[in-house]
């Protein structure tokens, strides 16, 4: 019985470390970095673009815990669509939050299920966005549930009414 023992340990720890293995490694935060501002700046030469939010989140972030990026509108926009992308291989989900423009206090919440970054960028049409195609005000985004360290960049495209 007191050799089992040294048995079972050994094969808890090659267990531990195969599973740990399987974990897929972070990229370098370098090329994130790279990645996040080349695809930023490329977001902000879309004709219709009126907003761009970006975001970078470590590893398995929740939604809920993530961090909020916020714009608010000088005037009310028009949403017409948007554009999501991220870093990589790996998978992270949206959520984007408005509040409807020019006395309108309705807001929306969407959360997409989760995005494959090599797919990038994923069309969001403005009916997943919006209620009823309104104006809004301010929109904020986050990114997150998200497989591997990473980015995101949401281009928002509109018209100012």
């Amino acid at each position: 019985m007191i050799r089992r023992a040294p048995l079972l340990v050994l094969t808890a720890v090659a267990t531990v470390i195969a599973l740990a293995g399987c974990a897929p490694d972070d990229p370098d935060p370098a090329a994130i970095d790279a990645w996040h501002s080349e695809t930023a700046v490329s977001a902000e030469d879309g004709g219709d673009v009126v907003a761009v939010l970006t975001g970078v989140i470590p590893r398995g972030v929740r939604l809920a815990d993530g961090v909020q990026v916020s714009t608010d509108f000088d005037a009310p926009v028009r949403i017409s669509g948007a554009e999501f992308s991220c870093f990589g291989e790996g998978t992270m989900t949206l959520s984007i939050s408005t509040i409807g423009g020019e006395g309108d206090s309705t807001s929306t919440a969407f959360a997409s299920d989760p995005f494959a970054c090599a797919d990038s960028p994923h069309t969001l049409p403005a009916d997943d966005i919006l209620v009823d195609g309104r104006s809004i005000s301010s929109l904020e985004a986050a990114g997150g549930e998200n497989d591997r360290a990473g980015a995101w960049v949401l281009a928002v495209h509109g018209t100012e009414e």
